[in-house]
């Protein structure tokens, strides 16, 4: 009876590890998850040196991870089992109240966002003689406390900001910070619940604070034309996927353009529109990330030039100020080198520094605004 069960479960192990064998050699290999919004690792090619080195093991272990039959499944299945195991993090993201998601961050390795502080306050001692200015936006875990798990350790954001803050006190930079207003809004949606980006509304605060620093007048949301679109899932539930997690919405306001570039080449307006089909629908607003973004405005009134260096989270914010400027050029330094030439091409009437939290703490390409 005992070697009849022993070879009953043998059989079934067997028939499962050989079943997933031969599913994960039928099945086609992706080159792309729309789930977990990144590029899947494919064969890697083979050499005698590569696998006596143990690169090739290593990156054909990374292949057979990601091309895993189900995959997508397997990572549903997990997280709703964390979830009913009463766990408040799956994969570095924090289960929130109110279908809340938050990165997690009980820690900070202070080493680069120091250094980039130092590459914005020298870039600032170069180009004294422009108007420049600096936001450093607060990430959600940072305004939405109240939505955290309870007793759940975090690192002071809002304090380490304001330590960045006063390192300028003696330089020739105005600080626009925005955390007070988004304090004072937290009750209202400026942060996804699935995404670790701003709500465009998030965007509109910060855009109104910066026109107040101009002393120009912003332009008031009853004034444009909203479209909304559903069903977005961001980049948190693409690496934690709760079970039970509540799509957002995008709001994206109607801009006229006379022009828009990106490195030299014409597009179409601000938004990729195909976007707002995709999984990844945050890519819309300006077309994703580029390098150099040029934008001539069609809006009665605007005027002067801004150039403005950001990270993804001022994707939605450029476009208001297309209603103010005639010319808004968008560096992302991840994807643009020659920061000198473009300054010395050009005048500027502002020049906004405009980076959130993690990003300023974490970016390697913040040398490019003085190197």
């Amino acid at each position: 009876m005992k070697n009849g069960m022993k070879f009953l479960l043998t059989s079934f192990f067997a028939l499962c590890i050989w079943g997933l064998f031969l599913a994960d050699m039928l099945v086609p290999t992706r080159a792309f998850s729309e789930l977990e919004n990144r590029p899947l690792a494919q064969v890697p090619a083979f050499s005698a040196r590569a696998l006596f080195q143990n690169a090739y093991t290593l990156k054909y272990e990374e292949y057979v991870n990601d091309q895993f039959v189900g995959r997508d499944s397997w990572i549903t299945l997990k997280s709703l089992g964390e979830s009913v195991l009463g766990k408040l993090e799956n994969n570095g993201v924090i289960y929130g109240k109110q279908n809340q998601l938050f990165e997690e961050a009980s820690t900070l390795d202070d080493r680069q966002l120091n250094k980039n502080v130092e590459y914005i306050q020298e870039f600032v001692q170069q180009y004294s003689d422009r108007n420049i200015a600096l936001t450093i936006i607060p990430n959600s875990y940072a305004i939405l406390e109240e939505l955290l798990p309870e007793g759940l350790p975090v690192i002071d954001q809002k304090g380490i900001i304001q330590e960045q803050y006063l390192k300028f006190t003696e330089e020739p930079v105005d600080i626009c910070d925005i955390t007070p207003t988004m304090l004072e809004h937290k009750d209202e949606y400026i942060y996804y619940r699935t995404d670790h980006h701003w709500t465009t509304r998030g965007a509109y605060l910060a855009y109104r604070e910066y026109m107040e620093i101009l002393d120009r007048k912003p332009v008031s949301l009853g004034q444009l034309s909203a479209h909304e679109v559903g069903d977005f899932y961001g980049t948190y539930y693409s690496k934690a996927k709760k079970w039970d997690a509540v799509p957002d919405v995008i709001t994206w306001y109607d801009v006229e353009t006379n022009g828009v570039t990106i490195d030299g080449k014409a597009v179409e307006g601000l938004y990729d529109h195909s976007m707002w089909e995709q999984r990844d629908k945050y890519k819309a607003f300006l077309h994703g990330n580029n390098g150099l973004m040029v934008i001539e405005s069609g809006e009665e009134g605007a005027q002067g030039r801004i150039l403005v260096f950001k990270d993804s989270y001022g994707n939605s914010l450029v476009p208001f100020l297309v209603k103010n400027f005639k010319e808004v050029h968008v560096v992302d330094l991840r994807y643009f080198n020659d920061v000198a030439s473009l300054l010395e091409e050009n005048s500027y009437d502002a020049i906004w520094v405009l980076y959130n939290f993690s990003s300023l703490a974490t970016d390697q390409n913040l040398y490019k605004l003085v190197h």
